[in-house]
C-alpha cells in the first residue's frame, strides 16, 4: 500500500491557447535506414508518429525495436472501438532460433486513450510474414489485412488471428472494401513476364481480392503487354458502382521500355463485376508526370494523384530545370488529367518524387516526398491558392520523424494510465492528482456517483482530506470526437486496519464467465491476492493457491457452478463462476 503527500502531477498544464487540437494525423516512418548517415545514425527501427491537423508540431508517440517488430510499413486504421491498429514487416521473435528477435514482423494495437502500445501477434515463415499493409475493418470488429502470401483476419472482440487463402504474391497497397462487400488490393509481383530475363525478371502485377464471406481469395493478373500498363500501386478507389480505379507505375501507350522497366504509367478501371480490365489513360512523362504513385479521392468527390517523376520542366536560375514529379487532378467523367503542381527546384526546394498524398479536413492535402537528401518530407499543398509549403520540423534528421502514411483521427479525450491507481493520503493534507489530459473541453469528476462540482479541470485537487474523502473516483471527459471516462482511481484517508473490500467488490470479476477452460480475475492494481479457494456446490474444495495469481485453469473441473473465494491485502471476497 502506498501513501502519497505531495502532489502528483507529473506533467504541467499547457496554456489554454490551443490546446483542444481534437483532429491529429497519425502515421508510421519506416525506420529505412540513410546511405548518407554515419552506422549509428543510419538505422533505427521505426516509429508511430502523430502530427496536428496541419501536419506539424509532430510527436514520436512509439518507437519500435526488434523485440516488438521493426519496419513498419502499412497505414495503421482506427478501428470501431477506438484503437490503432497496424504491422510491421520486420522484427519480433523468430520462429528459427529462440530467443532472437529478428523475426517475421508483428500485428500492433495501441490505445489512444491510455497511449499504450502492445504486440497481438508475432508472424512466422510458415503461415506468413512481412506484412506490407495495415489493415481495413470489414465488418464490426472484424479486421482484414494480408501478410505477404497470406489472408490475414484480427477479431478485436475475442483477440484472435486467422490466416487464410494464398497469394504467392507481394500484396503491396491497402485494401478497401467495395460496394459488393469484398476486399481488393494490388500486387506489384505476380507471374514473370516472358519478355524479361531470368536474372532480372519482369512482373505485370494482380488485382487481389478477398471475399469477406467466406474468407477465400483470388486475384486478376494483368497483361504482360506493357501498353497496356503494368504494375499496379497506391490501391484502388471505387469511382462508381463496380468500378475501381487505380495507376499502375510502369507501362501505357507513351512509355518506352529500359532495364526491364516500362516507364510512365496508366490510370486503369477494373470492374468487380465482370472481372475486367480497361485502361482508361495514358500518362506522358513530359506533360502529365511519369511513375504514378497513387490515387485519392477528395473531398469535392474528385481525384487527385502524384507521379513520382517528370512533368513539365521549369526555367528558373537562368537554366532549365527538370520537374521532380507531379500533383494532378483526375476527371472520370472525361477521362482528363490536368496537372496542379510541378515539384521542381524553382519553388519546392529539395521537394522531389511525392509518393503519398491525403487530404485533411482542413481541405488541404499532407503529402510526402523524398528530397535530394535521401529524406522524407513531409508537405502541404493549398487547392485554393496552389501553393505547396513544408511544415516546419524540429528533429535534426527529419527522416527519423516523417511518416510514409498518415490517417486522420478525431481524437476523444485521453489520459495517463493510473499506475498505481490507489493512495493512502493522511487527515489534514492536500491531496492533488493529474490525469494528464490537454485535449477536453469539459472535466466531471465523481465520487462514486456524486458529482464533485468544484472539480473542473484534469487535476483532482482536495485541499485538505478527510475520513469523507475516502472513495471510487472517476472523471469523464468530452470534446467534439467523444467522451472517456476514466479508470477507477481509489483514495482511502487514513484507513487504520479498516475492512477496504467493500470499496473494491465492485471491482472485482471473474470472466469468461461461463467458462471452457480459463477463468481470468480482474483486479484494482493495488489489490493482491493471498489466498484463493475455489470449491463445488456441496462445498468441497477443488482448488487452492496461496500465489498472488490471475489466471486458473479450470478445464479438469466437471460442468457446474463454483465459488471463488479470495482473502486480499484489503478483505475477503466471493464470486461465483459456471464450468460449461
Amino acid at each position: 500500500m502506498k501513501k502519497l503527500f505531495l502532489l502528483f502531477a507529473l506533467f504541467p498544464l499547457w496554456g489554454l491557447g490551443g490546446i483542444y487540437a481534437q483532429k491529429e494525423l497519425w502515421g508510421v516512418s519506416s525506420g529505412f535506414g540513410n546511405s548518407s548517415l554515419s552506422p549509428n545514425e543510419a538505422y533505427y527501427f521505426g516509429n508511430i508518429i502523430k502530427h496536428d491537423i496541419n501536419g506539424e508540431n509532430e510527436t514520436i508517440m512509439h518507437e519500435f525495436d526488434e523485440v516488438n517488430g521493426k519496419t513498419p510499413i502499412g497505414r495503421l486504421f482506427l478501428a470501431s472501438n477506438g484503437k490503432l491498429y497496424g504491422t510491421t514487416s520486420e522484427g519480433g521473435l523468430s520462429d528459427s532460433v529462440a530467443g532472437i528477435y529478428n523475426g517475421y514482423g508483428t500485428l500492433f494495437e495501441y490505445d489512444l486513450i491510455l497511449n499504450k502500445f502492445r504486440v497481438i501477434k508475432f508472424f512466422d515463415n510458415i503461415t506468413g510474414f512481412g506484412p506490407q499493409i495495415g489493415f481495413i475493418e470489414a465488418t464490426p470488429g472484424i479486421l482484414y489485412g494480408a501478410t505477404n502470401a497470406r489472408g490475414l483476419k484480427y477479431n478485436i472482440n475475442t483477440e484472435t488471428t486467422t490466416i487464410f487463402g494464398g497469394f504467392d504474391k507481394l500484396v503491396n497497397s491497402e485494401l478497401m472494401k467495395a460496394s459488393d462487400g469484398n476486399l481488393y488490393g494490388t500486387a506489384i509481383f505476380s507471374s514473370a513476364c516472358p519478355n524479361s530475363s531470368a536474372s532480372s525478371p519482369h512482373y505485370n502485377g494482380a488485382i487481389i481480392k478477398i471475399n469477406t464471406s467466406n474468407d477465400t481469395t483470388s486475384w486478376y493478373d494483368l497483361s504482360c503487354e506493357w501498353q497496356y500498363g503494368i504494375n499496379p500501386v497506391g490501391g484502388l478507389v471505387e469511382v462508381s458502382p463496380g468500378k475501381l480505379y487505380g495507376v499502375t507505375n510502369a507501362g501505357g501507350a507513351t512509355g518506352i521500355f529500359t532495364v526491364n522497366q516500362y516507364i510512365y504509367g496508366t490510370i486503369y478501371e477494373f470492374n468487380i463485376f465482370t472481372n475486367t480490365y480497361t485502361k482508361k489513360f495514358d500518362l506522358d512523362a513530359n506533360i502529365t508526370g511519369s511513375r504514378p504513385a497513387s490515387l485519392t479521392r477528395g473531398i469535392n468527390g474528385k481525384f487527385y494523384g502524384l507521379c513520382q517523376n517528370s512533368g513539365v520542366d521549369q526555367q528558373c536560375y537562368n537554366n532549365t530545370n527538370p520537374s521532380l514529379g507531379t500533383l494532378f487532378e483526375y476527371l472520370p467523367q472525361t477521362n482528363a488529367v490536368n496537372v496542379l503542381y510541378n515539384f521542381n527546384p524553382c519553388n519546392t526546394g529539395a521537394l522531389a518524387y511525392p509518393f503519398f498524398l491525403m487530404q485533411s479536413s482542413t481541405g488541404n492535402f499532407i503529402g510526402m516526398t523524398n528530397s535530394a537528401f535521401n529524406y522524407s518530407t513531409l508537405f502541404k499543398y493549398d487547392p485554393t491558392n496552389n501553393v505547396v509549403t513544408v511544415p516546419t520540423t524540429t528533429d535534426s534528421n527529419p527522416n527519423s520523424h516523417i511518416a510514409t502514411n498518415l490517417i486522420e483521427i478525431c481524437r476523444k479525450p485521453f489520459y495517463q494510465e493510473f499506475l498505481p491507481d490507489t493512495f493512502t493520503p493522511s487527515t489534514g493534507t492536500a491531496f492533488t492528482y493529474d490525469i494528464q489530459n490537454t485535449n477536453a473541453t469539459t472535466y466531471v469528476w465523481r465520487k462514486g456517483t456524486t458529482v464533485l462540482p468544484l472539480q473542473t479541470t484534469a487535476i483532482l485537487n482536495l485541499p485538505s482530506v478527510t475520513a469523507a474523502d475516502t472513495g471510487i473516483y472517476t472523471c469523464t471527459m468530452t470534446n467534439e470526437c467523444g467522451t472517456t471516462t476514466t479508470m477507477n482511481l481509489f483514495i482511502n484517508v487514513d484507513n487504520l486496519g479498516i475492512d477496504l473490500m467493500p470499496l473494491y467488490k465492485n471491482n472485482i470479476k471473474l470472466y469468461p464467465n461461463p467458462t471452457l477452460a480459463t477463468l481470468n480475475i480482474e483486479l484494482p492494481q493495488s489489490v493482491e491476492i493471498q489466498k484463493c479457494f475455489i470449491s463445488n456446490n456441496i462445498g468441497q474444495t477443488v482448488f487452492k493457491s496461496t500465489d498472488n495469481l490471475n489466471k486458473i485453469d479450470v478445464s479438469h473441473l466437471q460442468k457446474g457452478v463454483y465459488i471463488v473465494s479470495l482473502k486480499t491485502n484489503y478483505g475477503n471476497w466471493n464470486g461465483k463462476f459456471v464450468r460449461e
